[in-house]
């Protein structure tokens, strides 16, 4: 789960699409035990523009990506750099994040989809990781989780928030559902005028 640059989401009446395949074994929604390969490609496995085309959310261009290591991890996410000992702790291997926004409406704030990906050496290690970011992290950024709203893969977690757009001063939303799926923790936020 990224911890801040908290960006906006698809509006309110925006129709919640079905899940794609592809999707629901991203998420491990297709069982209640996951498993993931060996070797797993980052950047690839993150919700591009086409796979937001295909769940009915047209439009969305990339705004930016980054991949690192545990050491610039609490830089990627926007967290204090007095994180950075306890996400080296989890094991962390891999973070990628990976930001789409939308298209803007009458000069307002952009909604956005932004794919977080953590990869971790073994299962174990990306439950630490899951505790660390869901209930270490974002308990001291953000407030709302709803950890029995959601169930997929080994374990998830709904937030849900409100903040400001730091642009145009409008008041946001944002929705982030958040998997481990065995060595892999998943989260995808969407945000956006409330």
């Amino acid at each position: 789960s990224g911890c801040a640059r908290r960006g906006p989401r698809p509006t309110r009446s925006s129709p919640a699409p079905a899940a794609t395949p592809r999707a629901r074994r991203l998420i491990g929604a297709e069982s209640t035990r996951s498993t993931v390969p060996s070797v797993l490609d980052l950047p690839r496995l993150a919700l591009a523009p086409a796979d937001l085309d295909a769940l009915g959310y047209a439009g969305y261009a990339v705004d930016w990506g980054q991949l690192t290591d545990a050491a610039g991890a609490a830089g990627l996410l926007g967290v204090d750099a007095s994180w950075s000992e306890a996400i080296a702790a989890t094991g962390l291997q891999e973070v990628y994040l990976l930001r789409n926004v939308g298209p803007t409406v009458d000069a307002g704030a952009q909604t956005s989809v932004t794919t977080t990906l953590w990869k971790y050496p073994d299962a174990s290690s990306a439950a630490r990781g899951f505790d660390l970011i869901e209930r270490q992290i974002e308990e001291t950024l953000i407030a709302g989780d709803e950890p029995s709203a959601f169930a997929a893969g080994d374990e998830s977690e709904l937030t849900t928030w409100d903040f400001t757009d730091p642009v145009t001063g409008e008041p946001m939303t944002a929705v982030e559902v958040t998997v481990r799926a065995d060595r892999l923790v998943v989260a995808v936020r969407m945000a956006g005028p409330s």
